[in-house]
Order: C-alpha cells, then structure tokens, then sequence
C-alpha cells in the first residue's frame, strides 16, 4: 500500500511541472516551492517522479535519461480548464479519489 507522502510528492511535482511551459530538469522541479514544501528525499523525488512518467502524467523529453519532463497535454488542458487545480486522478490522490 502506497503511503500518503508518496501521493503528496506526486502532487507536488505536477503542479511545479504545470508552472513551467517547456521541460524542466528534476533539480529545477525540486527546487520549485511545491516541492519543496513536501521535503522528498532525492531517491524518492526521482522514484515518484518516474512512477509519473511510467504513468503518461509527465512527458520525458528524448535525450536526457528521463531527467527532463514535461506535463502530459492531456493533464495540462484538465488543468487550466480546473482553474489549475490538479485532475482527480487515482495516481495523484489514490484509489478512493473515484
């Protein structure tokens, strides 16, 4: 069973990913204020931020070993049409979100 803070981390990258037009580096992403107010060890930033990818939330950029990401269309669109609040899904909120 998946923890709570493995959520938050998830959660936090999204929305320091939404504020970002392009790409960005997973050491810019870590230092975005989302981030870093869920204070993730490095190895489990990565760990989550892999488990987004894996899961089609975050776009990997070819080229750099999936250190560089940017939010999938699909959720930015849900996104801006939210007002920026993050997409009820099941891989940012857990199981009982549906």
């Amino acid at each position: 069973m998946i923890n709570e803070k493995a959520f938050c981390i998830r959660r936090a990258i999204v929305r320091a990913l939404y504020s970002y037009a392009g790409g960005q580096d997973l050491d810019t992403v870590a230092a975005h204020p989302a981030v870093m107010i869920a204070n993730p060890p490095p190895e489990l930033l990565r760990q989550e931020w892999d488990t987004l990818a894996a899961a089609r939330v975050i776009d990997p950029l070819p080229g750099y070993g999936g250190g560089v990401a940017k939010l999938a269309p699909g959720i930015r669109l849900q996104m801006q049409q939210g007002g920026g609040n993050l997409p009820p899904l099941p891989i940012l909120f857990g199981p009982e979100v549906l």
